[in-house]
């Protein structure tokens, strides 16, 4: 992933259809095993042997399924953005909310408590998530987004508008009515892991924000000490970061609605001014 080397040709041509085939196959994989596996949707990490057969092995599949995808697509620009798009420092401000955020739930955690089989299947799964789900979202769908003479602040907003469309299947494996709450939140946050890939022009970083974000979040739902000043500094960044999230997308709607990528050949090139 250190470099980026532009293909000759691609097998399949970066688009809509593209983009909406590999988030299909990726959730039929993954929903799929959860409802072979007999594992409700709020007991994934109840016991060790629980998440192994749930959580963790329908991401290792998912995952599998991506890195083929790829491999036979030969797609340029998964990974490394052709050239790091501007931000400023209020854009920095929500990946850096969020780092703070999964901290203060990790300090809040009673891990005395917490069996080391599902601590190994939380970090297991955190890090599966954080491959799969940014490779899918912020490799696979922006990279289809940015073409078509679309401008990047559609794209980051369409990419922000699937990913959180992508949590609404979990209503099917018992999320319940919780699970439209989770959409909103999912796309919010999900706009925080765009900005963490722009800002570094690569994808790994918000794959470790995303991996440990959802490991802190795993945790937290059976392990958080009650009552605890870790817990309420959390919540209360939790609603912050929601504010933030909607300014930021407001931000790039107003400053990139000038900034397209086109082709050129294999590679993708801003058309426009960037710095």
């Amino acid at each position: 992933m250190a470099s980026e080397t532009a293909p000759t040709d691609y097998r399949v041509q970066p688009g809509w259809g593209a983009a909406i085939f590999a988030v299909v196959a990726y959730l039929v994989i993954v929903v799929g095993t959860w409802k072979l596996s007999g594992v409700a949707y709020d007991e994934f990490f109840d016991t060790a042997g629980k998440a192994f057969k749930s959580a963790v092995l329908s991401l290792v599949l998912g995952s599998i399924f991506l890195v083929a995808f790829l491999a036979y697509a030969r797609w340029d620009w998964i990974w490394r953005d052709a050239r790091r798009l501007s931000m400023g420092p209020f854009l920095w401000v929500l990946p850096i909310l969020m780092v703070v955020g999964l901290l203060t739930r990790f300090a809040g955690m009673d891990w005395a408590e917490i069996d080391g089989g599902v601590i190994a299947a939380i970090f297991c799964a955190g890090v599966l998530v954080g491959f799969a789900e940014e490779t899918l979202f912020r490799g696979i769908f922006l990279r289809a987004m940015r073409v078509g003479g679309r401008d990047e602040a559609a794209a980051a907003v369409l990419t922000t508008v699937a990913f959180g469309l992508f949590h609404l299947p979990n209503i099917l494996v018992g999320g319940g009515p919780g699970t439209f709450a989770q959409v909103a939140i999912a796309a919010l946050s999900g706009f925080g892991l765009y900005l963490t890939r722009r800002g570094f022009g690569w994808i790994v970083p918000a794959m470790l924000l995303h991996g440990f974000w959802d490991m802190s979040t795993f945790a937290a739902a059976d392990h958080a000490k009650d009552g605890n000043i870790f817990a309420g500094i959390s919540q209360g960044l939790f609603f912050f970061n929601l504010a933030v999230a909607i300014a930021a997308i407001v931000v790039v709607w107003r400053r990139d609605r000038s900034t397209r990528w086109q082709e050129e050949g294999p590679a993708i090139v801003p058309a426009a001014p960037l710095a």
